[in-house]
C-alpha cells in the first residue's frame, strides 16, 4: 500500500498505516512533509520544541528532526512496539519526504476519509513547517 500524505491528517495516516502493517501489508508513505497536524500553530511548535529539549545529548531520548522520521515515529506510536508482532509490523513501514525513484510509476492511494479538508478548524501546520520551526531540519529537497 502506497499512501500520498499530501493534505492528510498525521494521526489518521499513522493509524491507517499501523493497521495495514499489522495485517502483514507493506506500507510506504510518500510526501510526509505535506502531512497536516491540526491545532494552533504556536502550541504545536511549543510542544515540538519541548520534546526536542528533553534528555541529555549522549543518553537520549533522541527525537527525529526530519518529517519522514516524525511520520515513522507517529506510526510506531500506534503499534504494540514492545511485542514481536509490533516490531515486525514496524519493519514493514517506510516513510519518504518525496517520491523515491523505485516507486515513481506506482498507483498512490489517497483515502478520502482522512483528508485535512474534513477538519472543522482552519488551525493547522504541516509536518515540514513544524520540523523547520523546531529544529531547522528542512529535509531532502526543501
Amino acid at each position: 500500500m502506497i499512501i500520498d500524505a499530501k493534505g492528510l491528517i498525521l494521526g489518521r495516516i499513522a493509524g491507517l498505516a499501523a493497521e495495514q502493517a499489522l495485517r502483514g501489508n507493506t506500507v510506504i508513505i510518500v510526501n510526509s512533509a505535506e502531512a497536516v497536524i491540526s491545532g494552533r500553530t504556536k502550541s504545536t511548535i511549543a510542544k515540538g520544541k519541548k520534546r526536542q529539549e528533553i534528555g541529555v545529548v549522549k543518553q537520549g531520548p533522541y527525537t527525529p528532526k526530519k518529517p519522514a522520521g516524525l511520520m515513522r515515529r507517529a506510526v510506531r506510536g500506534m503499534l504494540p512496539w514492545k511485542k514481536a508482532r509490533g516490531r515486525e509490523a514496524f519493519s514493514r513501514v517506510k516513510c519518504y519526504e518525496d517520491y523515491p525513484e523505485d516507486i515513481k510509476g506506482e498507483v498512490l492511494q489517497v483515502p478520502e476519509k482522512i483528508k485535512a479538508t474534513k477538519l472543522t478548524t482552519l488551525k493547522r501546520i504541516t509536518l515540514g513547517e513544524l520540523c523547520i520551526a523546531v529544529s531547522g531540519a528542512k529535509g531532502k529537497n526543501k
